[in-house]
């Protein structure tokens, strides 16, 4: 598979860091990570160059914002690249760093979120009755954590850790101690390999083939859990669009331990995200079809500041959380987000 120049030019920067005459490797490995955040334009070649010249000649006593100040020339069309490329290129330039985790899905609090029909059967079903408000809080935490660089021997690849939490607060049901209604949790392991030949003329970004978890953590009968092996494709549609395509097989279990044997019916059997990214909005579009049950999340972000980004999202349909798998959701929220799938 032929590398992309930009990846070429900015491995150079991240194996110049670790050069003998290069200042101190944590050091500049900061100073690096400030460049690419005021110049993200990773896919074009004057600037990762552009970058590598900065790293290469900078004294030792050098600050962030020097630094920043000399890169800042070569970012001047960073407007126009690739969110894709950019992601790549900054999640690229932590690969080496001890500890470090990096943006997985979208990050993101809603304070304020609206649910026409909450589902209160599972409560009644536990003998809790009625508890539920309209008005309730949600937000989602989600990290990766690399693992291991091109594993087995296999080049453009990295093995992750990644880990979602997705909740649901009903904050401002003060009557019953506002309760957390659900929480589902997400540990997956996966092989992401980048690039790939063309499918339907689409460049392919990348591949992810991986192991994941998902339950609630609750007892029964609020229980709900299942295992699956997935896979993932990234498609470069128009330098403003990526689509993202998942499939998934649920890993049997035994019909006793099964507290959900009809998921599929609702959360079928993989789901489609289009990702559009005019300016500095970012517009998010997914689909889930089921057999008896669809569901559909819009979303769309924009920036307020360097870390936080305006974030609106609505959900209808099925699936929305596990102990809402079989029940029709249809919910509004607004607040902020620290990431979303792709940014400029």
């Amino acid at each position: 598979m032929a590398t992309d120049k930009s990846t070429v030019r900015l491995e150079a920067v991240l194996s110049e860091l670790h050069r003998p005459h290069a200042p101190s490797a944590r050091c500049m490995a900061a100073l690096v990570l400030a460049a690419l955040l005021i110049v993200p334009a990773a896919n074009s070649a004057n600037h990762s160059q552009g970058i590598l010249d900065a790293v290469a000649s900078a004294p030792d006593d050098i600050t962030v914002g020097e630094l920043r100040a000399r890169c800042a020339e070569f970012g001047a069309d960073s407007k126009d690249s690739r969110a894709s490329d950019t992601r790549r290129a900054l999640e690229a330039a932590t690969l080496g760093e001890s500890f470090l985790l990096t943006a997985h899905r979208p990050t993101y609090i809603l304070p304020i979120t609206y649910n026409s029909s909450p589902n209160q059967a599972p409560f009644l079903d536990a003998g809790q009755g009625e508890l539920l408000e309209e008005v309730e809080a949600k937000f989602q935490i989600s990290f990766k954590l690399p693992l291991w660089r091109n594993p087995f021997g296999i080049d453009d690849s990295d093995l992750y850790f990644a880990f979602t939490s997705q909740s649901y607060w009903q904050v401002y049901n003060t009557d019953y101690s506002s309760p957390f209604r659900e929480s589902n949790y997400e540990p997956e392991v996966f092989l992401r390999h980048y690039g790939g030949p063309s499918i339907l003329g689409l460049d392919v970004i990348g591949w992810d083939v991986g192991l994941n978890h998902q339950s609630n953590g609750r007892a029964e009968p609020l229980s709900r859990s299942w295992n699956r092996a997935i896979a993932q494709v990234g498609l470069q549609v128009t330098d403003d669009i990526v689509l993202g395509m998942r499939a998934w097989y649920r890993l049997p279990e035994d019909a006793d331990d099964d507290n959900n044997p009809n998921e599929y019916r609702y959360l079928g059997y993989g789901d489609l995200r289009a990702v559009w990214t005019p300016g500095r909005s970012t517009w998010t579009l997914m689909v889930r079809p089921g057999t008896e049950g669809t569901g559909v999340e819009a979303t769309w972000s924009y920036p307020l500041t360097r870390i936080l980004r305006a974030y609106v999202q609505y959900y209808d349909g099925y699936g929305e959380s596990l102990l809402d798998y079989d029940h029709h959701v249809r919910r509004i929220g607004v607040g902020v987000a620290l990431s979303d799938y792709l940014q400029r």
